[in-house]
C-alpha cells in the first residue's frame, strides 16, 4: 500500500510552500527470490517461510522565495525506515535437509532493521536570462540507524518457551527481535546489535557561463565532511566460536572523511542543431560500520572507507531532417576508487561490505530518436 500527498501553497507571487508525504507500507508472506516450482514461490529445501514487512515514509517541505533575478530554496525532509525480515537458513548449516525433515529442528535468520534520517538543504540560485547563471548552497544530513541480527535453531527457542514469538516472525508478524533471546543469547547461534550513525555536511556551488556565442562552459564543486561513528554487539556460538570465546563488543567506532567533488563541463555549439560537449565529474559514496561481528577468523573489517569515482565523457549531439531525427553518441571512462563491494561471510551467510582496491568502465553510448 502506498499513500501520496502533496500541498502547494502559494500566499504571494514570490513565495511558494510545498509539503510532500510519502508512506509505503509493504507485506509478503514469502519473499524468496529464486523458486524451484513454477506456481508456488518456494525452494525445494526451504521449510519455514521467508516473510518481509518493511514501512517507508518520507516528510518533506519546500519553500522558495523570487527576487528579480534569483531564488532562494529550502528544502527539509525526515524519513523513516523499518523493516523486518526472516528466512531458513537450515540449509547453510547442514545442506539441502530431506524429505520429512522435522521443523523443530529447522534454523531460522532474522534481521530487524529500523532507520531515521534528516536533511536540510538551502541553495540560491540565478533565474534570468543572461548567459551568466550561478547557484551555490549548503547541505546537512544526520542519518541513524537499530540493526539487530538473531539466528538460532527452532527447537532451542521452542525449549525456552520463546517458539510462540518466533511463529509470529515467520508468519509476518511484526515483533520485536529483543524478545526472541532474553533468557540466554548466548546460546543462540548469532546475535547482534549495531546502531552507527552518520552525518555529511557540505557547501556546493555551480557556475556556467558562455562564450563567442558557441562555447557553453560549467565549473563546480561540493566540498564534503562525513562522519560515521556508532558500536557493536555480538554473541552467540558464532560469534564467541570466531572470537576466541569471548563476546564481540567495541565501541566508539569512527570513520571521518573529508573531500571535494568538482565537476567540469564544455559544450562547442557548431549550430543550433549540433554540438560536441566534454564533462569530468567526481561522485563518491559514504563509507560505514559493520552490521556483522568483525573478529580474527571471520575477518570482517570493522569499518570500510567511502569510494569515489571519476567520470569522463565526450559527446556528440545532433538533430536532422528538419529536428525530426535526433542522434546522440557519447564515450566514456570511469575510474572507481575504493568500490564498496558487498561480500559474506562462510557458514551462515551474513553480508557485509568490503572494498576493493579499483575498477574501471570503458564503453559507447548512442541513442536514435525519429519523430516520424
Amino acid at each position: 500500500d502506498q499513500l501520496r500527498a502533496l500541498l502547494l501553497w502559494q500566499p504571494m507571487e514570490q513565495l511558494r510552500i510545498k509539503l510532500t508525504h510519502l508512506s509505503q507500507d509493504y507485506h509478503a508472506l514469502n519473499s524468496t527470490n529464486t523458486s524451484s516450482f513454477p506456481d508456488r514461490r518456494e525452494k525445494e529445501h526451504q521449510i519455514l517461510p521467508s516473510p518481509v514487512t518493511s514501512e517507508f515514509v518520507l516528510d518533506s517541505l519546500e519553500g522558495s522565495w523570487d527576487f528579480e533575478s534569483s531564488r532562494v530554496v529550502s528544502l527539509t525532509s525526515y524519513t523513516t525506515k523499518d523493516a523486518s525480515v526472516a528466512s531458513d537458513a537450515t540449509a547453510t548449516l547442514i545442506g539441502p535437509p530431506p524429505a520429512g525433515y522435522p521443523r523443530a529442528l529447522t534454523a531460522f535468520l532474522a534481521f530487524d532493521d529500523n532507520s531515521k534520517a534528516f536533511a536540510q538543504e538551502v541553495r540560491w540560485q540565478s533565474t534570468g536570462d543572461g548567459d551568466f547563471q550561478w547557484l551555490a548552497g549548503a547541505y546537512y544530513f544526520d542519518y541513524s540507524v537499530y540493526f539487530l541480527i538473531v539466528g538460532d535453531l527452532l527447537s532451542k527457542q521452542n525449549a525456552l518457551g520463546n517458539g510462540g514469538l518466533v511463529d509470529s516472525l515467520l508468519n509476518g508478524v511484526n515483533i520485536d527481535l529483543n524478545l526472541l533471546n532474553t533468557l540466554n543469547n548466548k546460546t543462540s547461534l548469532i546475535y547482534a546489535l549495531s546502531q552507527p550513525s552518520a552525518q555529511e555536511r557540505a557547501l556546493f556551488f555551480d557556475l556556467s557561463d558562455k562564450f563567442f556565442d558557441k562555447l557553453e562552459v560549467s565549473v563546480g564543486a561540493r566540498v564534503y565532511s562525513t562522519l560515521v561513528e556508532g558500536g557493536f554487539f555480538g554473541t552467540g556460538v558464532l560469534a564467541i566460536g570466531s572470537n576466541n570465546g569471548q563476546d564481540v563488543h567495541y565501541e566508539n567506532n569512527s570513520i571521518k572523511e573529508n573531500g571535494v567533488s568538482p565537476k567540469f563541463t564544455a559544450t562547442w555549439h557548431f549550430d543550433r542543431d549540433r554540438s560536441l560537449y566534454l564533462q569530468a565529474a567526481r561522485g563518491f559514496r559514504f563509507g560505514g560500520l559493520q552490521s556483522v561481528p568483525s573478529t580474527p577468523i571471520s575477518k570482517v573489517p570493522q569499518v570500510y572507507k567511502s569510494d569515489s569515482l571519476w567520470n569522463y565523457e565526450v559527446g556528440f549531439r545532433s538533430r536532422w531532417l528538419e529536428r525530426t531525427l535526433q542522434a546522440d553518441l557519447t564515450a566514456f571512462k570511469i575510474d572507481f576508487k575504493n568500490p564498496q563491494i558487498n561480500q559474506a561471510t562462510q557458514g551462515l551467510p551474513l553480508n557485509y561490505v568490503d572494498n576493493v582496491g579499483s575498477a574501471e568502465s570503458i564503453g559507447l553510448e548512442s541513442s536514435l530518436r525519429w519523430l516520424t
